[in-house]
């Protein structure tokens, strides 16, 4: 208390919260000499009640000696004016002044408009930092981003131990088996299944696949996407990228509607593969592991990929396809 009243340079402002304050104000008011006596003092119960006990014997402290139902004491002489106001909650929640200096607005209209004040910037406080773009199509994390963006809590997950994944592995674990080949493959050597085998077993020796993820991957699909047009169309690319991860800075408005202008949200995310062709254009691709196909889905995704190239390159993304495994079709979105 004494380190916080000898700070103020030009004004303190000191506030007390009572319970049944004219029983209380009128149990400190005999007390109240000035100075205080100590023991006094040693008897109350907060600081506050130190506070009051000075107060109630100060010239212009009329209003509480009322409201404690004593007579004003003799004025002892003080150097400073302290402007002691009462405040007492109404039903509407309005604070009212049992003071008012001329001139001065009402208290109650200060405090009134305070309670009334609201945040001008609310949308932002809910908008997250960050976004992904695999949440754009509805997950609930995207598994594939180095720094994982804010997300409603979900259950905590565990990992299956190695005993059951050796009785097989989700169709999950499944599909990022399969992502994970198409990362680390030698592209060059993907023409039988022969090839694609001997690649897979060069994954799993160099501990890039575990044993059962390499069970998993079948090579005649990864086959078929190789042999397709589609995947001719890649091998032959001048310009080739794999698991390409990006961060920009986006309009949080086009994602957040309530987030205000000039809001902006760190938009992150990794495309599987996108390629180009010799006339400077661009195509996305985006492997599913899907069972039944459904393209839609991932159209937001997709779509917020070729966003992020064509402003990280200047280049035309003219073309956004899907690839599912479970049935080799291709799908432009």
């Amino acid at each position: 208390l004494y380190v916080a009243m000898t700070r103020a340079r030009e004004k303190l402002i000191l506030t007390c919260a009572l319970s049944n304050g004219e029983k209380k104000l009128a149990a400190l008011a005999p007390w109240a000499t000035h100075p205080v006596a100590p023991e006094c003092l040693e008897s109350c119960q907060s600081a506050g009640e130190w506070v009051l006990l000075s107060a109630l014997a100060r010239p212009d402290a009329g209003e509480l000696r009322r409201l404690a139902g004593v007579l004003h004491p003799p004025a002892p002489e003080v150097e400073s004016t302290w402007d002691i106001r009462i405040l007492t909650p109404t039903q509407e929640g309005i604070w009212v002044s049992a003071k008012e200096e001329p001139g001065e607005e009402d208290l109650s209209e200060q405090l009134g408009r305070a309670y009334r004040w609201t945040y001008p910037h609310e949308g932002a406080v809910d908008t997250p930092s960050k976004l992904t773009a695999t949440q754009l199509k509805g997950r609930e994390m995207d598994r594939e981003a180095e720094e994982a963006a804010e997300r409603p809590p979900k259950p905590r997950t565990f990992y299956r131990p190695r005993f059951l994944q050796e009785a097989g592995l989700t169709p999950a674990e499944r599909g990022t088996a399969i992502h994970m080949a198409m990362q680390y493959l030698d592209f060059h050597k993907t023409g039988s299944v022969e090839e694609i085998a001997g690649e897979l077993d060069r994954l799993e020796k160099r501990q890039f696949l575990t044993p059962e993820q390499r069970a998993a991957v079948p090579p005649k699909k990864l086959l078929a996407f190789f042999t397709s047009p589609t995947g001719q169309e890649l091998l032959s690319a001048p310009l080739l990228e794999r698991e390409f991860k990006f961060s920009l800075l986006e309009d949080a408005e086009g994602y957040y509607p309530l987030a205000g202008a000039g809001e902006q949200v760190l938009f992150q995310g990794v495309i599987d593969c996108w390629y180009e062709n010799g006339q400077g254009e661009i195509t996305v691709l985006d492997f599913k592991t899907d069972r039944v196909p459904d393209p839609a889905r991932y159209a937001p995704q997709v779509g917020a990929y070729a966003k992020a190239l064509e402003r990280m390159t200047g280049k035309p993304v003219t073309r956004r396809l899907l690839y599912f495994f479970a049935d080799g079709s291709v799908h432009a979105v």
